[in-house]
């Protein structure tokens, strides 16, 4: 009974350290997004002024 239920813990801390994991990835990427908009709106605006 013991060993079964460390197994079943053990189990779902693999898959938390995996979604851990893809989250971390996921936030980098939106803050990627975020800079790469940031300077799109940027450049919007110098366009803007420039006309």
């Amino acid at each position: 009974m013991a060993t079964a239920k460390i197994k079943c813990f053990a189990q779902a801390g693999g898959v938390g350290v995996e979604a851990r994991q893809r989250l971390a990835g996921l936030t980098k990427k939106i803050i990627e997004l975020k800079d790469i908009a940031v300077t799109l709106t940027q450049v919007l605006s110098d366009c803007q002024q420039a006309s």
